[in-house]
C-alpha cells in the first residue's frame, strides 16, 4: 500500500455566495470556513442547494460571493490546486457494458490515479469479486461502491461528495464513515452533502452548513 502522507495545508473559505439556477436564486449568502483536517456536512432539504453548493465550490456554475482555496505547500503552477480535488455527485459516472475493472482505469487514467491501486481500492469497498463483471449487472448499492473506490485511486486532499451513502447499506455507511475519518486525519477536507446522517470518529473535526429552501 502506497504511505498515507500528510497533505499540504489547504483552506476552503467561501463568502456571501449567492447562486441561481434560471430563475430561481438557489443559495444566497452563503459563507463557509473549512481548514485543512475538516469534514463538512451540508445539510437541507431537497430543494435547498446542497448539490449546488457543491458545483460552487468545484467552480462548475457562475455564482456571486467568493470561492478561495489557499494551499500552502503545493506547487501551484505543476499542480494547480483545482486539479486537488475529487467531486463524486449523485451519480455514480460508470459505464454499464464496461467491468468494474474497466471502469475504475478509467477513472484512475483521467483523474491522474494509478492503476495499482484499483486492486485494494475495490477490496476496500467490497467488490473486489465483482472485478470482472459488467457494471450495470450490479445492485445499486454495489455500483456506489464501485464509484466511491475512486477516491482510493489517487492522493487529493480535498473530496467533494454528493450523497455518499445514497443505496449504501449499514456496512456502507460505517465505510464511507471511516474513508471521511482517514482522509480529514492527513488533514484533508471533505465536504459531504447528505440527507443521511454521517458519523465519522470521535476525532475528527467536523463543521455543519444548514441550507434551507428558499
Amino acid at each position: 500500500m502506497v504511505p498515507q502522507l500528510p497533505f499540504p495545508k489547504i483552506d476552503i473559505s467561501v463568502k456571501g455566495l449567492r447562486c441561481k439556477r434560471g430563475e430561481r436564486t438557489v443559495l444566497d449568502g452563503v459563507d463557509l470556513q473549512a481548514p485543512s483536517g475538516t469534514f463538512v456536512a451540508v445539510r437541507g432539504p431537497n430543494g435547498a442547494g446542497k448539490s449546488t453548493f457543491l458545483m460552487c465550490v468545484a467552480g462548475l456554475l457562475p455564482f456571486s460571493g467568493t470561492v478561495s482555496i489557499g494551499s500552502q505547500g503545493w506547487d501551484e503552477d505543476e499542480h494547480p490546486i483545482n486539479e486537488q480535488m475529487i467531486f463524486i455527485t449523485h451519480l455514480n459516472a460508470i459505464k454499464p457494458e464496461l467491468t468494474v475493472y474497466e471502469n475504475l482505469s478509467f477513472w484512475a487514467d483521467l483523474g491522474g490515479g494509478a492503476r495499482d491501486r484499483i486492486r485494494p481500492a475495490l477490496e476496500a469497498a467490497g467488490v473486489s469479486r465483482l472485478r470482472d463483471v459488467p457494471a450495470g449487472a450490479m445492485s445499486k448499492g454495489q455500483q456506489r461502491r464501485c464509484s466511491l473506490a475512486r477516491l482510493l485511486l489517487a492522493d487529493k486532499p480535498i473530496w467533494l461528495l454528493d450523497e455518499p451513502t445514497s443505496a449504501l447499506d449499514k456496512s456502507g455507511d460505517i465505510w464511507i464513515a471511516g474513508l471521511i475519518s482517514a482522509q480529514v486525519r492527513r488533514g484533508g477536507v471533505v465536504i459531504a452533502a447528505t440527507h443521511r446522517p454521517i458519523e465519522p470518529e470521535a476525532d475528527i473535526a467536523m463543521v455543519t452548513l444548514d441550507l434551507e429552501a428558499r
